[in-house]
């Protein structure tokens, strides 16, 4: 009988284990994660290059671009993304290796990032709450993946540190109403909200005057607030002088751009695409305007009921709507008109709408206890994701394919995108639930009580 290895395959065999570490390094560069824990395997200089750091790092910003990405580009890709928008994961990752990329330990990374993901579908997560606002939080909303940025019925918004879970700014009656909806944009930092009274504001952060202003002197801080006729007498510390400065006209940390009056009715539903702003109004109307002027572009009627949830899409030449008559429209916002429109789309008050123009898929939440999700090309029903109360909110990762939904039963839900499988449901700390939004490491969801619960999955001890 003859041997499997003949000898041609021996010596075959033979000059591949003689080739130099880098060209081996370049080999490996080529496999997954299987092939990498195969060729540790195969003999102890194997194991040894395939814990490269280098082989390591190329797996997490493929598996990984949203997270890890960005860091490909190196060093400068610290002064695109300051420390303070860093994941908790990645600062610890980063910490560990004074900034230095390419020292970093990038097979735990990966390893943990994986451990992560893996979390977010086994409800295995930490919770806290974060408390600050009045009243009923209707809007939470992750500025980057270390602020969030919520509001509510006291018609407060308010900035938090999600590193240590503490209001870091706050602004007092923004609004002379509740606001019931909001949306930030991270790429302009501006924030469009809408109140109860139908006023619909557009506001630009900048967090930066936060560090520039503590760092001035309490003779400065008087002077700024001198130079724009803001009172301070009743400031006897810094600290209050500070505050003042930030929370008036003198130097805000959220500037008050433009006030905008179309709707007469709540305004619940608020996005922005590419200077464009949409708001859904319960006096039926789609208004969208231009976010750097104010000035209304168009207004879309179609809803026979209050409109409340929209988004746009297709570089906001297109919108999804939904409404209380039980309806989502597809406008074509050029044309003024619906493209498409799903009649009794579900059996009661459509309340959120979110569609992904790469899979065609839309997902729509509503009073009548259910997220339902559509394969709009097909114009197909896939799933429906059943609650026990109605669904207050409702937010897509598209790049995990998870559902994360609220009730008003006090459940916070995770679904799979595509089997409309349950993965999870947790009890919120607070009352009823209201929003709910997510960052790669935490969700948030807000509730009748004033306060924010906050699922961690990386920090789970």
């Amino acid at each position: 009988m003859s041997d499997p290895m003949d000898v041609d395959g021996l010596a075959d065999f033979l000059d591949f284990q003689a080739l130099p570490e880098e060209v081996l390094i370049q080999i490996f560069s080529c496999f997954d994660v299987l092939d990498l824990s195969r060729t540790a395997l195969v003999c102890s200089d194997w194991h040894r290059l395939s814990v490269d750091t280098s082989l390591w790092r190329r797996l997490a910003f493929v598996h990984f671009p949203k997270i890890f990405g960005w860091l490909s580009k190196g060093p400068e890709a610290f002064t695109q993304r300051p420390p303070y928008t860093w994941s908790p994961h990645t600062m610890s990752i980063l910490a560990s290796a004074n900034n230095v990329i390419e020292q970093a330990d990038w097979r735990r990374a990966y390893k943990e990032r994986r451990a992560i993901e893996s979390r977010w579908r086994s409800k295995t997560c930490r919770s806290s709450t974060l408390k600050g606002h009045r009243s009923t939080v209707f809007c939470v909303f992750p500025m980057n993946d270390r602020r969030l940025i919520s509001a509510g019925d006291d018609a407060s918004i308010r900035i938090w540190d999600l590193s240590t879970k503490t209001c870091e700014h706050v602004s007092e009656s923004t609004h002379s109403h509740g606001i019931l909806g909001m949306y930030y944009c991270p790429l302009t930092n501006k924030v469009l909200t809408g109140c109860y009274s139908g006023e619909v504001k557009i506001w630009e952060v900048n967090l930066e005057r936060r560090t520039k202003v503590s760092q001035m002197t309490a003779r400065e801080l008087k002077d700024i607030m001198e130079r724009r006729k803001v009172y301070y007498g009743d400031c006897i510390e810094k600290s209050d002088l500070v505050s003042r400065v930030l929370t008036s006209h003198a130097m805000p940390v959220l500037e008050q751009k433009h006030v905008m009056k179309e709707h007469n009715a709540n305004v619940v539903g608020t996005h922005m695409m590419n200077g464009l702003g949409a708001t859904a109004g319960h006096d039926s109307y789609i208004n969208v305007f231009n976010i750097e002027t104010g000035k209304q572009v168009v207004r879309l009627q179609g809803h026979n009921a209050p409109s409340s949830a929209v988004q746009f899409y297709d570089g906001g030449r297109r919108l999804v709507s939904g409404g209380h008559d039980f309806t989502i429209h597809v406008w074509n916002v050029e044309r003024k008109s619906p493209e498409y429109t799903m009649r009794n789309a579900h059996h009661g008050w459509v309340w959120h709408v979110l569609y992904d123009e790469a899979t065609h898929t839309l997902v729509s939440g509503s009073v009548d206890g259910t997220v339902r999700i559509w394969d709009t090309s097909s114009g197909k029903l896939s799933h429906i994701l059943k609650h026990q109360r109605e669904v207050s909110g409702m937010w897509v990762d598209w790049n995990r394919n998870l559902v994360l939904s609220a009730s008003f039963s006090g459940d916070y839900y995770t679904h799979d995108l595509r089997t409309g499988k349950e993965l999870g449901r947790l009890r919120v700390s607070g009352d009823r639930c209201t929003r709910v939004n997510c960052t790669y490491d935490q969700a948030f969801v807000g509730s009748f009580d004033g306060t924010i619960s906050v699922f961690d999955y990386v920090n789970i001890n």
